[in-house]
C-alpha cells in the first residue's frame, strides 16, 4: 500500500512538473499568425486572441493611443494590464505596438506569472462610494488591505537587503526604517 501511494505521489509530482513546463512553453495555433503571443503563457495567449477577435467587432472610431505610453482606460486593460481591442485596433491602423512594448508586457510574467495581479496598485473607485451605506466597513477593509500590502513590502525589502548587503546591515537599516515609521505614526 505504501509503495502504491509512493508511486501515485511520484506520478502527481511528474504531472505537476510537466504542467509547469507546458504553461510556459506550449503555444496555441494562432501564434503562427501573431508571433508576439509566444512570449506569454497559454491562458494569456487565449485572452489576447479573444481581444484581437473583438477588435474586428468594434464599431467605434479607434481611440488615439500614445505610442510612447500604450495604455487604455477600458476594463480589460485595467484588469489584465495587457493590450486590449482598442490598442490592437490602434496598432493595426497606426502600428503603435513595438517589440519593446511586447517585451514589457511579457516581462511581467517571467518572474511572477499571475501573481503580478495580487500586487497591482492602481485603484479605480466609483464617485461617492465612500458616502454610501456600508462606507465605514469599506474604509476598514481598505485599511486592512493597505496594512497587508505594507507588511508584504516589509518582507520584500528585508529579503532584498539580505541578498545585497548581508544580515548585519539589513538589521540596522530595517531598524532605522521601523523607527521612522514609529515616528510618523505618533500623534
Amino acid at each position: 500500500m505504501v509503495s502504491h501511494l509512493d508511486t501515485i505521489c511520484i506520478k502527481m509530482d511528474e504531472d505537476a512538473r510537466r504542467c509547469g513546463e507546458n504553461f510556459r512553453s506550449s503555444h496555441i495555433k494562432e501564434v503562427d499568425n501573431y508571433p508576439e503571443l509566444s512570449y506569454f503563457p497559454v491562458p494569456v495567449q487565449k485572452l489576447l486572441i479573444c481581444e484581437m477577435e473583438e477588435m474586428t467587432n468594434l464599431s467605434e472610431q479607434p481611440r488615439f493611443v500614445d505610442p510612447n505610453n500604450v495604455e487604455c482606460a477600458c476594463s480589460f486593460y485595467r484588469k489584465y494590464l495587457l493590450p486590449c481591442r482598442h490598442i490592437f485596433l490602434s496598432d493595426l491602423l497606426y502600428d503603435v505596438l513595438t517589440p519593446e512594448h511586447w517585451q514589457m508586457y511579457s516581462f511581467m510574467f517571467e518572474e511572477s506569472g499571475f501573481e503580478l495581479y495580487e500586487a497591482v496598485t492602481k485603484e479605480y473607485v466609483q464617485d461617492g462610494i465612500y458616502d454610501e451605506i456600508g462606507a465605514p466597513e469599506r474604509r476598514a477593509l481598505g485599511c486592512k488591505e493597505i496594512l497587508e500590502s505594507f507588511r508584504s513590502r516589509y518582507y520584500e525589502l528585508e529579503e532584498d537587503l539580505l541578498e545585497r548587503v548581508g544580515p548585519e546591515e539589513t538589521s540596522r537599516q530595517m531598524e532605522s526604517w521601523l523607527d521612522s515609521l514609529r515616528q510618523s505614526s505618533q500623534p
